[in-house]
């Protein structure tokens, strides 16, 4: 079992992905190929409903899990 220290070191990000392109939305002007840079909507709902409103075609949601260095 993970104990509570090692779960606080784990962050799940949402993100856009333009499925041709492999691209990632960072934000309405700028796409980048590097997920770490994207724009992380938090939650998938979000994602959702602003690729909805923009009429982005060919998008995927895109669910990260990134460790960070533990704090001594």
């Amino acid at each position: 079992h993970d104990t509570c220290e090692q779960r606080q070191t784990e962050i799940m990000r949402t993100l856009l992905r333009h499925m041709p392109t492999g691209r990632y939305f960072q934000s309405l002007e700028k796409w980048t190929a590097k997920p770490q840079k994207a724009h992380d909507f938090r939650f998938a709902g979000r994602a959702l409903k602003f690729v909805t409103a923009a009429r982005f075609p060919d998008m995927e949601l895109v669910l990260t899990l990134e460790h960070l260095p533990k704090s001594p």
